[in-house]
C-alpha cells in the first residue's frame, strides 16, 4: 500500500489508465487490511500496526477520486473496500477505540461526513435513518462472516449514507458515554440529576447495537428504578 501510495504521490504524467489500475489497488489493499483486522486473534496488535487516520483518510480520496469521473474506478468497488475497513475497525473493542481517537482529528471528522453526506449533511434525522438500518455490532459481524468466509460469502457493501450515519451515531455515542463516564455518581441525588442522559445514551447505544433492520427502540421498551442504595436497570 505504501508503494502504490508513493507511486501516485510522486506526480509525473503517468497515464490515465495506469493510474486507474493503481487506484484499484489501493482499494483492494484497503479490503484486505479490513479483512485481516476482522479475522484477527489479536485485536489489539494488529491495530497497532496501522495508522487508522491514514486509512481513513485514504479511503475518503479514494470516495472523492470517484465522484470526479477521470478514473476508470467503480464507486461500489471502493464501497466496499470502505465497508470492509470500517467492519475490521468495528469488529474489537480496540478498533472501536482507535476509530473514535482518530475523528478527534477534526479535520477528519469534517473530511469524512462532508464526503459521506455531501449536500445532506445538514437535512438528516441520523435517529430515524438508524432505525431502518442494521446496527454496527450487526456490521461488524457481516465483515466477520465475510472475512472468514471470503470464497463464499457475499461481498457486504454498504452506501455512503450508511457507512455516514453509523459512524456518526456511534461517535455521537461514545463521546456521551465518555462524559457520562467523569460524572460524579457517588449519591442518589447525583444519579437523579444526570438521570436523562444516562437514559438516553443507553437509548443510543441500544439502537447501535440493534441486530435487525427496522427494530426500534423507545422510552417505554427501558424503565429505572432507583433505591437508596443502587440504581438498576430493568427491562
Amino acid at each position: 500500500m505504501r508503494h502504490v501510495h508513493e507511486l501516485l504521490s510522486s506526480g509525473g504524467d503517468r497515464p490515465l489508465a495506469e493510474q486507474s489500475l493503481l487506484y484499484r489497488d489501493l482499494t483492494t489493499y484497503l479490503r484486505d487490511v479490513g479483512n485481516l483486522l476482522a479475522i484477527s486473534r489479536e485485536p489489539t496488535t494488529s491495530i497497532g500496526l496501522v495508522d487508522v487516520t491514514v486509512l481513513l483518510f485514504l479511503s475518503i480520496h479514494l470516495l472523492a477520486t470517484c465522484t470526479t469521473g477521470l478514473l476508470d474506478l467503480a464507486e461500489e468497488e471502493v464501497l466496499e473496500s470502505v465497508t470492509t475497513l470500517c467492519g475490521g475497525f468495528l469488529s474489537s473493542y480496540c478498533g472501536i477505540q482507535e476509530l473514535a481517537h482518530a475523528f478527534e482529528d477534526l479535520r477528519l471528522e469534517r473530511a469524512w461526513l462532508g464526503c459521506l453526506f455531501s449536500d445532506f449533511l445538514h437535512e438528516i434525522n441520523f435517529v430515524t435513518e438508524l432505525r431502518r438500518r442494521a446496527g454496527v455490532l450487526s456490521w461488524a459481524e457481516e465483515i466477520q462472516r465475510a472475512s472468514h468466509n471470503i470464497d463464499f460469502f457475499p461481498s457486504v457493501v454498504l452506501s455512503r449514507l450508511d457507512v455516514g450515519i453509523a459512524t456518526a451515531s456511534l461517535l455521537d455515542s461514545w463521546r456521551t458515554c465518555q462524559i457520562i463516564l467523569h460524572l460524579q455518581l457517588t449519591n442518589i441525588e447525583q444519579i437523579r440529576r444526570h438521570s436523562d442522559i444516562i437514559t438516553n445514551t443507553c437509548l443510543d447505544l441500544a439502537k447501535l447495537c440493534s441486530y435487525d433492520c427496522g427494530r426500534e427502540v423507545s422510552l417505554t421498551s427501558i424503565s429505572w428504578k432507583l433505591t437508596d442504595r443502587h440504581y438498576v436497570r430493568q427491562s
